[in-house]
């Protein structure tokens, strides 16, 4: 079950365990910045290794006659796959293609479109003529905290422990103190997340079979 933590929270971890509480060096403005920049880190390496950890469902987007480019959401990081609606209501995926191809792309059959990111929007090709629905799967900015009193939420304790370890090695490199010691507990970290990820679906496991695990045979036969 998620959970959240504030950034005053976060900060009196960090000063507990590295024992800086009283410290004139690392300060509240310093352990700020080293907590955001460690958001950010741990943000990355989570991701490298689970592009569906953070994955949500964005809003549906309205494609209207002859205006191929719309915009992304505001907190867009990282798209994961973009969907059309077809005629009889279901989904089905659109493949991505590159500017230097966009001009082979003349002519639409089944709501085969391709796409492409550029500058913040989703450009279709061709152009549509007429109107169509859309939507992205996609993973969102890492949060930044500015007040003492605003949250981050973790899936897992894993998530925060990887926060602070991190934080707690930039802390330790402004001290020039030796990093060994807290590298290895940054990578006992990320081990232990991983555990606590796959964990959360007891299914099979999709690098098993990127399709997913075969259907119950007590599944309906006409489902689809």
């Amino acid at each position: 079950m998620s959970y959240t933590r504030t950034l005053l929270q976060l900060r009196t971890a960090v000063q507990i365990n590295g024992q800086y509480e009283n410290s004139t060096d690392i300060t509240t403005t310093v352990l700020n910045d080293y907590i955001n920049r460690s958001i950010l880190e741990g943000y990355q390496l989570i991701v490298a290794k689970w592009e569906d950890y953070y994955t949500i469902l964005g809003t549906t987007i309205s494609v209207v006659a002859n205006t191929d480019s719309y915009a992304l959401p505001t907190d867009f990081y990282k798209l994961r796959k973009l969907e059309i609606q077809t005629t009889n209501g279901r989904w089905t995926k659109l493949l991505p293609h590159d500017l230097d191809s966009s001009h082979t792309f003349r002519t639409i059959i089944n709501r085969r479109y391709r796409y492409r990111l550029q500058a913040g929007n989703i450009v279709l090709v061709p152009t549509p003529t007429g109107p169509e629905t859309i939507r992205p799967y996609y993973i969102p900015t890492a949060p930044q905290l500015a007040a003492d009193g605003d949250t981050i939420t973790f899936d897992v304790p894993q998530e925060e422990t990887l926060i602070i370890d991190l934080a707690l090695r930039r802390c330790f490199r402004r001290e020039d103190l030796p990093t060994n010691d807290i590298n290895a507990q940054i990578a006992e970290d990320v081990a232990n997340l991983r555990s606590a990820a796959d964990a959360r679906d007891a299914g099979e496991p999709f690098y098993l079979n990127p399709r997913g695990p075969d259907r119950d045979v007590d599944d309906w036969e006409d489902d689809y």
